[in-house]
Parts: C-alpha cells; sequence; structure tokens
C-alpha cells in the first residue's frame, strides 16, 4: 500500500451535471483500490462547494488546509483524504 495524489478533475463546462466527474473518480478510485493504495490526497479551492461535495460523495473527508495555496485569486486550499 500506500500513497497517490489527485492532481486534476475536470469536465467541459458543456457536459457537466452529466455524471462524468463521478464516473472519473470511481474509475480513479477503483484504479487506486487494485494497486492496494491505501490512501489518495488532494487539494481543492475552499469555495469550490460543487468539487468538494463530489469529493465527499466518494468518501474524501477534509484534513487541514493550506493558507494562501491558490493564486488569482489567492485563496486556502482544503486538503481531502481518501483512504481505509
Amino acid at each position: 500500500g500506500g500513497e497517490a495524489e489527485l492532481f486534476r478533475v475536470a469536465v467541459q463546462a458543456a457536459a457537466r451535471r452529466r455524471g462524468i466527474a463521478s464516473a472519473l473518480m470511481e474509475n480513479v478510485l477503483s484504479a487506486a483500490e487494485n494497486a492496494e493504495i491505501e490512501s489518495v490526497f488532494l487539494e481543492v479551492r475552499a469555495s469550490n462547494a460543487a468539487a468538494i461535495a463530489l469529493y465527499e460523495k466518494h468518501g474524501f473527508a477534509a484534513v487541514g488546509r493550506r493558507r494562501g495555496y491558490y493564486d488569482a485569486p489567492v485563496e486556502d486550499a482544503a486538503v481531502m483524504r481518501w483512504g481505509k
């Protein structure tokens, strides 16, 4: 087992709200389980409620915060973790 980091989940604006992001998450997390990955981490803008809800739906939980992590505009990142 080990750790992995999820860098980006993106769906073109015109294709959103169709379950594509959830399907991507299910695929990534299934691959992590198959590879015996114990934890997957990610950072998300603290204000990105839609993304946070998606990640929570797939078993991620907030475990920390990175102050001033993002630029333009400067914003904190919520650090989230999935794992067993």
